[in-house]
């Protein structure tokens, strides 16, 4: 799964009662299927007929990032016949569902990422500045937690620094 399932520990880390998550989650399940896969649909084509994306908000994020052009998917929690004919990540389904993702074309990101509250293995991270250059990671700080993110992306493999994927969320 996704890890969003509402368990008395992820309920603490979010700092709201169990019930409150298990509320959350279930409005998540219980989306508009049709609406969100219309929603993806719309985003997905932005992808498709785009060749640069740039992400900005004003807690400092600016990325900019060309696309490969292979392709978005649309994961709206339904499996279609269209998905079962393209196979693969297409017949993925994650609940609660409701994301768009696309493959950057590579060494193309170029910016800042900043996430002001982030979640890693029970820990929590607040003010997650990525650095990114030539498509490369180049930075990793934090006002808080970091030390969990590094140390995972330490032992990692070659690779890990590369930015590799666009994911919007649609529910």
């Amino acid at each position: 799964g996704n890890g969003f399932y509402p368990t008395k520990q992820r309920a603490d880390l979010f700092g709201i009662s169990q019930k409150q998550l298990k509320e959350v989650f279930w409005a998540g399940v219980d989306a508009d299927y049709k609406t969100m896969r219309q929603t993806g649909l719309v985003i997905k084509r932005l992808f498709d007929e785009g060749r640069t994306v740039r992400i900005t908000k004003p807690n400092g994020t600016d990325l900019t990032v060309q696309l490969a052009g292979a392709g978005a998917l649309v994961s709206d929690g339904v499996i279609s016949v269209d998905d079962e004919r393209q196979g693969g990540a297409a017949t993925t389904v994650w609940l609660p569902a409701g994301e768009v993702f696309v493959a950057p074309a590579l060494n193309t990101a170029e910016g800042v990422i900043v996430a002001d509250h982030y979640f890693y293995q029970g820990q929590v991270v607040e003010e997650l500045r990525l650095e990114f250059a030539e498509g490369r990671l180049t930075s990793m700080t934090a006002a808080k937690g970091v030390a969990a993110v590094q140390a995972y992306y330490e032992v990692s493999g070659e690779g890990r620094d590369l930015f590799s994927v666009i994911d919007i969320g649609i529910n």
